[in-house]
């Protein structure tokens, strides 16, 4: 348990400000995208024992001490359960004087990346060694603010700020930090973990031919290999008022060719998934060093000389949540095989950050569905919980907000997704298999039944949810992957019940009572009935599938794979349903084909299962893309705002290790089923 003798403190520009409830309409300008430096020079002896720091930040800091860089942070969090972080800072520290500087920024936006445009900006530092404090923040920090930022212009969905920079702009003044009187941060009772940064330097590089104004002489072309999120970082050498250009993307542009080292056209920087990686640095005289600030994510940067002729050496900053990627290993003879598992591998590791990403770039939040699909290929992947347990008690936290649970959490962003708030009971039952955490379960028993009870006022007689117009009906997405779903969704859902949402109810309903058992928590049977509705409501015994709705004979991919995912299908026609999902083949998102291949696992059909893993029309055609991590749709042209990292389709991941291979969580194993002639193997480190 950590003892706080540090004080919250925050920039004089901040302390006659009244802190707001974040609203997407009132987001002032003038307090959006600060940058302050708070400084402190402590005395130290870093002989006399190991030295630990613990720090937070509103919204996010970098910490160096001695102008060596050491750690960042924290994670997104509410302001009751408020993250910080802990490190050994013993390696940074020299005897006598240290300076301390923790870079703190305001973001200001309304959006899925932090609890921002609050007004509030703060900064919470402690170095203790042993049981001595010989830094705290207080009143006597020093605080100036970072004009070199100049950015205006934001990306994404109000994501982050571009990083327009000038080397010549100064620091302000320092003056001393304000305390906050009343600092409302509840902070969480165990440190997060901290980002893990590796330096990367690109594989290959290109230089650019000159094309008009649109590119000067001497640009240059750069190749990280594989797509990452990372800060980037520059050093420039020049002259005075020198300046070049920062464009970064996932792709080349569609007339490039990489294998000529003079003729590559360039980056798509105006990338698909609509975020703009355009900027401009200013240099000073002499050398310039660059480390961005916020991180981007692409897999080419090129850089321009817009003025002058500067010279430059590009690296980048890599960022990862902590794991040993090397634990979880898949040997195999096919080759299809092994290429999906490694862009969805690669994928979850880009996409896991401080939270679960829906995607590093056009988002950066922790989206409930994704996290359902994301965080089974994470636990298989690191054999650690500890991201998925903060992400479940994210979730939970939201309830104060609304009882149907939030679908970003944190963050800002007020969304609801009825499909995502019904698979929570996947999650905890995922937690519980793996930790046989018995408290944990029972300690959010409460807020699921709270969940339940909300749902439950939008019961018809027969127990199916229909009329929900408080959430999105999402069924699945992008909408031309809904196999073309006959039941009106956008914007609120027609009348009467519809198959998937009252699927994902009828699961969860079924979920809830398991764990209800689990943890010996009274509660009111309901699923059985329910489940009885379901099947008098939607399945048609004579065609041996589900429709849609009651008004309709269509009868969607998405319609059929939920039901035969949760087990819920009518005595005796599992493989009726499960021959109509084989049937139909790949005519759903990436997000529903998680269930889909996992509902064909658990009815026995894991060879079909296994081909669809490798078919040409799924994950296999993201890899004759040219994929480096999995996409968010089958293809690039697929949707119109296709991200090219989203680990929400990490599905094979999940789906081999336990669907095919048998593994569970528990440490038990079923009997594999592979193809004949197949060899696939799991690989564990530590097993």
């Amino acid at each position: 348990m950590q003892n706080w003798n540090a004080k919250w403190i925050l920039p004089k520009a901040f302390a006659d400000v009244t802190p707001v409830e974040p609203d997407p309409k009132d987001s002032p300008v003038e307090y959006q995208n600060r940058h302050f430096w708070f400084t402190k020079t402590i005395t130290a002896d870093p002989a006399k024992g190991v030295c630990t720091v613990s720090i937070s930040a509103d919204d996010y800091y970098v910490l160096y001490i001695n102008d060596t860089y050491v750690c960042q942070g924290p994670a997104p969090s509410y302001l009751f359960r408020y993250a910080w972080n802990r490190t050994d800072v013993t390696g940074f520290l020299k005897t006598g004087e240290n300076r301390i500087a923790v870079h703190v920024y305001s973001q200001g936006l309304y959006n899925r990346v932090w609890e921002s445009a609050d007004l509030r900006c703060g900064l919470l530092c402690q170095i203790d060694q042993g049981e001595n404090t010989i830094a705290a923040t207080d009143e006597n920090w020093m605080c100036a603010e970072d004009p070199r930022y100049l950015g205006k212009e934001h990306t994404g969905y109000h994501t982050q700020f571009l990083e327009h920079y000038d080397c010549h702009l100064m620091l302000s003044a320092p003056e001393k930090a304000v305390l906050i009187a009343d600092p409302v941060y509840a902070l969480d009772e165990m440190p997060a973990p901290i980002i893990s940064i590796r330096q990367k330097k690109p594989v290959q590089e290109w230089m650019l031919l000159p094309d008009g104004e649109r590119r000067p002489n001497g640009g240059m072309l750069y190749d990280f290999g594989t797509e990452i999120a990372a800060h980037i970082r520059l050093s420039l050498v020049g002259h005075d008022g020198d300046q070049v250009r920062i464009l970064a993307g996932e792709e080349l542009l569609a007339d490039a060719d990489p294998d000529s080292p003079v003729a590559a056209d360039g980056v798509r920087y105006e990338m698909r998934c609509n975020c703009k990686y355009d900027e401009t640095i200013t240099l000073a005289e002499g050398k310039n060093e660059i480390r961005q600030y916020d991180y981007k994510t692409f897999r080419y940067v090129e850089i321009q000389p817009v003025s002058g002729s500067p010279a430059w050496d590009l690296t980048a900053d890599a960022r990862y949540a902590p794991y040993d990627y090397d634990h979880c290993c898949l040997e195999t003879n096919d080759d299809r095989l092994a290429d999906v598992f490694r862009i969805c591998k690669e994928g979850v590791r880009v996409g896991a950050q401080e939270v679960f990403m829906d995607c590093p770039h056009r988002e950066k939040g922790q989206y409930a569905g994704d996290l359902t699909i994301t965080s089974h290929s994470h636990l298989w992947l690191t054999g650690d919980p500890t991201m998925m347990e903060r992400a479940i008690i994210a979730q939970l936290d939201s309830a104060r907000y609304f009882p149907g649970i939030r679908a970003v959490t944190p963050g800002a962003l007020d969304q609801k997704i009825a499909d995502y708030s019904l698979q929570l009971p996947i999650l905890l039952k995922r937690h519980y298999d793996f930790t046989g955490n018995l408290e944990f379960l029972r300690a959010a028993i409460p807020t699921l039944t709270g969940m339940i009870d909300y749902f439950k006022t939008f019961m018809n007689g027969d127990g199916l949810l229909e009329g929900l117009d408080t959430m999105w009906n999402l069924v699945d997405w992008p909408k031309n992957l809904r196999d073309g779903y006959d039941f009106v969704l956008e914007p609120v859902p027609e009348a009467g019940p519809h198959c998937v949402l009252n699927a994902f109810w009828t699961g969860c309903l079924y979920g809830y009572e398991e764990l209800c058992r689990i943890a010996g928590t009274d509660y009111e049977p309901l699923a059985d009935k329910v489940k009885e509705s379901f099947n008098a409501a939607f399945f048609d015994k004579t065609e041996g599938c589900y429709h849609d709705s009651k008004k309709t004979a269509h009868s969607a991919l998405q319609s059929n794979c939920i039901p035969l995912y949760y087990g819920i299908c009518p005595d005796g026609y599992e493989d009726a349903v499960a021959k109509v999902v084989i049937g139909k083949g790949i005519r759903a998102g990436v997000y529903v084909t998680y269930f889909m291949l996992h509902g064909l696992c658990r009815a026995g059909y894991r060879d079909a299962a296994y081909q669809f893993l490798i078919c040409d029309e799924a994950w296999y055609n993201m890899v004759k893309e040219g994929a480096s991590t999995c996409y968010e749709a089958w293809g690039k042209e697929q949707k119109w705002n296709t991200s090219l990292c989203h680990p929400w389709a990490s599905a094979p991941i999940s789906v081999l290790i336990e669907g095919i291979l048998g593994y569970r969580l528990d440490g038990t194993r079923k009997a594999p089923e592979l193809p004949d002639g197949v060899f696939a193997e799991i690989r564990w480190k530590n097993k």
